[in-house]
């Protein structure tokens, strides 16, 4: 599971733009937005303020430190999504199983995770 792109995407869709600046720009351009990208360099303008946390939990530079890193089922855990449909604890089982090849590459960070 991507969780730093499915926090980009829940960003993407509240705010109708991308997290990192004009898409328009170059590759190289877009490449350095990301990799020196901060949470707190976001701006929320339309995203309802029960999702703000969640999207800069999920958007975290460090993939350990990243909402469900270590468990999927913390995802649904996140008072942002405990009231829905698909909660664990409406009792509804989720399968997410998030395991990493020791050989794996972090998206954000392009480092080797361990």
């Amino acid at each position: 599971v991507d969780l730093w792109a499915l926090g980009v995407t829940l960003y993407e869709l509240f705010e109708e733009k991308n997290p990192f600046g004009d898409a328009a720009r170059s590759e190289t351009d877009v490449f350095s937005d990301i990799t020196s990208f901060q949470v707190t360099d976001l701006g929320f303008r339309r995203t309802p303020e029960s999702c703000h946390a969640v999207i800069k939990e999920l958007l975290a530079a460090n993939a350990k430190q990243r909402l469900g890193y270590r468990k999927g089922e913390d995802l649904w855990k996140h008072k942002a999504f405990a009231a829905t449909a698909a909660s664990p604890t409406n009792g509804i089982p989720l399968e997410i199983d998030v395991e990493l090849d020791s050989n794996a590459i972090d998206a954000l960070g392009f480092s080797l995770v361990q």
